[in-house]
């Protein structure tokens, strides 16, 4: 650890991992406390009151899962200077925060903020990540073994051949922009971290998961769709649209129209409509429609609630219309729910 530019420098690979020696079950990661990682060069001992950082280890056959949670007492540097990391795939997931990643020798840096995603292959430790003091973080990191990783990409993609050429070749990769995490990353991932299996069932569904978040990442970061990318969104439209989602994500039961979401959020309603279509890949009474189908199926399967209450509590008045929505979504009937 040493401190440069008002920055603390962290050794990533200095931050311990959990050992998979005599844990069959992925589940048993540590809960670390790194706080005095992030502790000051000069007064290694101190830190500000009411500060803690902690970090998850989970590891699989061929990935290793970390969660990291907390705050930077101070602002730091996060480089790899030594270890085994660089020889890993990487993918990053911001569920909250901000960090600026630089490429040795360049003066502008790839700003990663909340709700966006990107992937990286260092091979030759060339970036540092950049974090502020008193920024929470929340925060999603797989490293995955390169022969795995390049043994799941699909082969009738171009951006899966020339990602396994330049890691076959020891390139640096990184993803120009970040993009943003989708609506079914965000199925997955809770998925991957709620698992109610354990041993070996638990390893190839967590392992699925993790394949599965990666390859709609890629597929967001590194196609090129007629030679062009999709236009980019502001910071302030895309904090909107994250907005909107934890707002419907809370209040799915409610009614709502889009004059009076457009008037809530203070955006012309074809914005506002445009906006969540660009960052989640659907439109917003889609994604109510299936927080709806999903409570429902909850209801039914495990509150064993009878398919007109089930279609009530939703607001449906006409149990027929409730059905042909739950078979549209599940494609089988409530009915047949057991």
């Amino acid at each position: 650890m040493s401190s440069v530019h008002n920055y603390i420098a962290v050794n990533n690979p200095d931050i311990p991992l959990l050992s998979p020696e005599g844990h069959s079950d992925p589940r048993m990661g540590v809960l670390t406390d790194v706080s005095s990682l992030m502790a000051s060069s000069f007064n290694p001992n101190e830190l500000p009151s009411g500060y803690e950082a902690r970090l998850h280890d989970i590891y699989l056959p061929n990935a290793t899962v970390r969660t990291y949670r907390g705050k930077f007492a101070y602002n730091v540097r996060l480089v790899t200077e030594s270890g085994a990391n660089s020889e890993q795939v990487g993918s990053c997931l911001f569920l909250d925060g901000r960090m600026t990643t630089m490429l040795n020798g360049k003066s502008k840096g790839i700003v990663i903020s909340k709700g966006q995603q990107n992937f990286k292959y260092d091979p030759n430790r060339e970036f540092s990540h950049w974090g502020d003091a008193d920024t929470s973080y929340h925060i999603l990191h797989f490293s995955i073994d390169p022969k795995y990783f390049i043994s799941f990409l699909p082969q009738d993609e171009p951006w899966a051949d020339d990602l396994t050429n330049r890691i076959l070749r020891s390139e640096r990769i990184i993803g120009d922009s970040p993009a943003y995490i989708s609506l079914q990353q965000h199925k997955v991932i809770q998925n991957l971290l709620d698992c109610p299996m354990s041993g070996k069932m638990a390893q190839i569904l967590m392992e699925t998961s993790v394949v599965q978040i990666v390859l709609w990442q890629l597929h967001a970061l590194f196609r090129d769709t007629e030679g062009r990318r999709p236009a980019r969104i502001a910071q302030h439209d895309h904090d909107v649209a994250n907005a909107l989602k934890e707002y419907l994500t809370a209040n799915f039961l409610d009614d709502h129209s889009l004059a009076s979401l457009a008037r809530h959020f203070g955006v012309n309603s074809n914005k506002l409509m445009f906006l969540f279509k660009s960052v989640f890949g659907t439109s917003i009474f889609e994604y109510i429609s299936d927080l709806k189908m999903e409570y429902a199926m909850r209801l039914i399967r495990e509150d064993q609630k009878f398919v007109t209450e089930a279609a009530r509590i939703l607001g449906y008045k006409n149990p027929h219309h409730f059905s042909a929505a739950f078979k549209k979504k599940f494609g089988i009937c409530p009915s047949a729910v057991k």
